[in-house]
């Protein structure tokens, strides 16, 4: 299995200790211990043949891939789609995203200008959105200005699809870090339920969230069993869930 990444920008104690003839001795005393952040950096649409020139792409179909360049390194990108009247936000995994929504659904005939942007750390930040390119459904005409709407555009809503992220994960069973992204704004406080595969409740938490966001550690009262695990967030008519594999 894949060791659990060092978090960043978290003072963390180090000790060392030697290996020798087969035995290892003491640890020396803790030294304290800082990764620096990634470095921010931005994407956009693909402007040539990565697998397919997206960026000015026209007569797509709901049944169309967009593919954004790739960033070494980045966990999730996140697409948005504006024009005038309309902005819709949507993460995906990989660098690529279909056109087939299901909350707030593109139109046909009609063109969007699409903003990507990434994040190296699940989802709990995000860098700054990369250069506007437009996308067409059918065969509209895309106007040359006045398609790009500001962060922020007043009377402007924005749709993020939810996302939960856990972290370790694989977990030792001791305690776990998780971020919730998109959620209703109105929401001030979200229940965390964990399971086990039997369906069984091992954990319970109601947690405050705010604007949207919410991060925490938990810290289970025993330690989990190795075993495979559901972590269920109740926030509001909004449910996600993850898997959490303990060993």
């Amino acid at each position: 299995s894949t060791p659990p990444a060092i978090p960043q920008e978290i003072l963390l104690n180090v000790r060392v200790r030697a290996y020798i003839a087969g035995n290892y001795s003491e640890f020396g005393p803790a030294c304290r211990l800082m990764l620096p952040p990634t470095p921010c950096q931005t994407t956009q649409l693909t402007t040539a043949a990565d697998p397919v020139i997206s960026c000015g792409a026209i007569g797509l179909v709901f049944s169309s891939t967009i593919h954004a360049s790739a960033l070494s390194g980045a966990t999730a990108y996140q697409f948005e789609f504006t024009r005038p009247g309309y902005r819709r936000r949507i993460a995906s995994p990989s660098r690529s995203v279909a056109l087939s929504f299901v909350t707030m659904p593109l139109q046909f005939n009609t063109c969007y200008q699409v903003r990507v942007r990434v994040t190296f750390d699940g989802g709990i930040t995000f860098c700054p959105f990369g250069p506007p390119c437009s996308v067409t459904l059918g065969q509209a005409t895309c106007p040359t200005s006045g398609m790009a709407l500001e962060e922020g555009s007043a009377g402007m809503p924005t749709i993020d699809q939810a996302e939960l992220n856990l972290w370790p994960n694989p977990n030792d069973g001791s305690q776990l870090n998780f971020a919730c992204t998109g959620i209703d704004s109105s929401i001030g406080s979200v229940l965390v339920e964990i399971t086990d595969a039997f369906g069984r409740l091992v954990q319970t938490r109601t947690l405050p969230a705010q604007d949207g966001y919410l991060k925490a550690t938990l810290a289970f009262e025993h330690a989990l069993p190795p075993g495979l695990y559901l972590v269920n967030v109740q926030a509001g008519d909004q449910r996600l869930t993850k898997r959490l594999v303990i060993q």
